[in-house]
């Protein structure tokens, strides 16, 4: 979303009756909420990485391990 066009939703809100705290909370959430869902994703984009990589590392022979020298 552009930033005149929050600029403009956020106006609104107070508009239409919103205190100024209420509009932060909002705002607040949502930032939770997109960060929430930002970290899920990047974690289940690594895990899909990390194991295409142990997969490949087994092909040819490396041993693969969480800590250095476990295997």
């Amino acid at each position: 979303m552009a930033t005149s066009a929050r600029g403009a939703e956020l106006r609104s809100l107070r508009l239409a009756g919103a205190t100024r705290g209420q509009v932060r909370v909002v705002v607040a959430g949502e930032a939770l909420v997109a960060t929430a869902v930002g970290a899920a994703l990047g974690a289940a984009v690594s895990a899909v990485y990390l194991a295409g990589l142990a997969g490949a590392l087994g092909l040819l022979g490396a041993p693969v391990g969480i800590w250095p020298g476990a295997v």
